[in-house]
This record gives C-alpha cells, sequence and structure tokens, in this order.
C-alpha cells in the first residue's frame, strides 16, 4: 500500500491536485486484498494449530518486512537495530516453541 502512496505523491507533485485518488490505484487494491486475505488465512489455520505455534510463525511477517521494505519501497536500512531485532524474535519463538 505503500507503494501506492509513493506513486500518488510523485503523481500530486507533477500534475498539481488533478491526481486520482490512492484508492483507486492497483498496488493500493492488491495491498488491501492481501492484508484481508493474511487475516482470512490466519482465521482459517486456527482450527489446525495451536494459537503458540501460529503466533510464534508470524514472526516471519516482521522479519520479511524489515527485509524486503529497503528493497522494494527504498526504505532506510538500519542494520544494527533490524538484525537484532531480527535476532531477538527468532530467539523468543525457539524458546516458545521448544
Amino acid at each position: 500500500m505503500k507503494k501506492a502512496h509513493l506513486r500518488r505523491d510523485k503523481k500530486v507533485l507533477e500534475c498539481g491536485d488533478s491526481a486520482p485518488s490512492v484508492v483507486k490505484d492497483c498496488f493500493w487494491i492488491s495491498g488491501s486484498i492481501a492484508v484481508v486475505a493474511s487475516v482470512l488465512i490466519n482465521v482459517w489455520a486456527m482450527e489446525f494449530a495451536t494459537v503458540v505455534l501460529l503466533a510464534s510463525t508470524s514472526i516471519f511477517t516482521i522479519v520479511f518486512n524489515s527485509i524486503l521494505s529497503p528493497i522494494l519501497l527504498g526504505e532506510k536500512w538500519y542494520p544494527t537495530s533490524e538484525l537484532t531485532m531480527i535476532v531477538l524474535l527468532f530467539g523468543g519463538c525457539t524458546i516458545c516453541l521448544f
């Protein structure tokens, strides 16, 4: 969804206020569908696994977001804090699972 907002900001700078709404952007729509689909899949998965397992494996979302956001969205990468966060999340979830 952030990609859609960045594209809209670029169009506003080029065209002024006549840029189309961000809600009509295909990136925004696909991001919204992905968010809703992930919630529905998570609710469906709760039938088959314990909450501890699902919560501990959901850290992959945080890890992948922190790794992919600098690549896809051009956000700034802070290696010290990002790698510390990844190690702590993996360590904590490993302790919870075992």
